[in-house]
């Protein structure tokens, strides 16, 4: 089953990168931007940039669905800050 998520115009910046890596990158949905993820490099979680609220509520579904389907980390929260 082909991902109905994906990321486009990946930068990472490893001269930020200490706990965690450092990067930016474009999110889509079915081929259409809906937003961006980034992170800051310092051990933080990854920050979530969404054009619209039904595109957050679609990602988590998405998220929440794979996780379940793989049998991956019991309590799985989907919430996306």
């Amino acid at each position: 089953m082909k991902s109905r998520l994906t990321l486009k115009r990946l930068k990472v910046i490893d001269e930020n990168s200490h706990e965690t890596y450092c990067f930016y990158a474009d999110l889509l949905l079915d081929g259409k931007k809906i937003g961006s993820v980034s992170n800051e490099g310092q051990g933080g979680c990854n920050n979530y940039h969404f054009k619209e609220r039904k595109d957050k509520i679609i990602v988590e579904a998405i998220a929440e669905a794979y996780v379940r389907e793989h049998g991956l980390m019991e309590g799985f929260s989907n919430k996306l800050i």
